[in-house]
């Protein structure tokens, strides 16, 4: 008992908190993600300008021109839009640390059966990949501007941009972290779900989250609207109060819509559905005296006779 009285004060005190990083982090996410799309998006009539990059307008002999050299000279152009947005995303991936660590632990003290590999997945998913994106993106940034200023926009010289060894290995420990978030983000809702401390909706819309991390990892849309609900559900600013769950410190898992509309319609006064049948009572016994006997019993006795 004193364990779950501790339990229920420690996420008491610390739900408002990540409450906040909830919400900052799913709307840090979004701000990166449709900042970044426009960044792109504004830049494709300059891709297709430069397209036709020339080392001679950088006073260097003729050489063959790689195309991709006009993705590196975009990449220069919008250096500091890409790499703001690229902060956004990584500032919002590393809030989701503290969420899912909350949730982790208010999950095992009502459901132990959830490894400890759930947390070490969120915790290095989320804190690793949010490094290896801005690292990567800054990479690419650097390599770029030196590929305008002084290449010679030959294939080979577009492939030493592109293709370096701190681009390589920051872009591969970035998926392996987003396979790993993807993992946790499946795991630790669906342990919460049944635990009774989200809704099978937001269970669901979790998982369903985290593995578009690694199908299409873009979409970062359902990513932020679960953080931010998530955030207000326990910030216990909404008129729907929390899950069962989160006020007895045991596990009550989410109940199916069929005990649903019982519970609704016995708190109306009504009967649930399920027990309203048609039952035929059991026809009273008839004692011994009031008894008529059958029309043929006389005439039974008196043959007899």
């Amino acid at each position: 008992m004193e364990d779950r009285e501790r339990q229920l004060a420690w996420e008491a005190a610390g739900r408002p908190r990540v409450a906040v990083a909830a919400i900052a982090g799913g709307l840090l996410l979004l701000a990166g993600a449709v900042y970044g799309t426009l960044v792109v998006l504004s830049g494709l009539p300059t891709v297709g300008l430069l397209q036709g990059l020339s080392p001679a307008l950088h006073g260097q002999a003729a050489a063959p021109v790689d195309p991709h050299s006009a993705r590196l000279a975009f990449i220069d152009h919008h250096a500091f839009g890409l790499i703001l947005a690229a902060v956004l995303v990584a500032l919002g991936t590393l809030c989701i640390i503290p969420v899912l660590r909350y949730l982790y632990r208010a999950t095992v003290a009502r459901l132990p059966r959830l490894p400890r590999a759930a947390l070490l997945l969120a915790v290095g998913g989320a804190g690793i990949g949010a490094a290896c994106l801005l690292g990567a993106q800054i990479v690419d940034v650097v390599k770029a501007h030196a590929f305008v200023r002084h290449g010679d926009g030959s294939h080979h010289a577009v492939d030493q941009a592109t293709n370096s060894t701190p681009h390589l290995v920051l872009t591969t420990l970035a998926f392996a972290s987003q396979v790993a978030l993807a993992f946790a983000f499946v795991m630790i809702p669906l342990n919460a779900m049944r635990a009774g401390l989200l809704t099978r909706f937001m269970g669901v819309l979790g998982m369903v989250s985290g593995a578009l991390i690694v199908i299409l990892p873009p979409l970062q849309v359902l990513q932020a609207f679960w953080l931010v609900a998530f955030g207000v559900l326990i910030s216990g600013r909404t008129a729907t109060p929390l899950p069962p769950a989160w006020i007895s410190g045991e596990a009550e898992p989410w109940p199916s819509q069929q005990t649903l509309r019982e519970r609704r319609a016995t708190r109306d006064g009504e009967e649930p559905v399920a027990a309203v049948k048609d039952v035929v009572p059991a026809p009273a016994p008839v004692p011994r005296a009031a008894r008529t006997p059958a029309p043929n019993a006389s005439k039974k006795r008196k043959k007899r006779r």
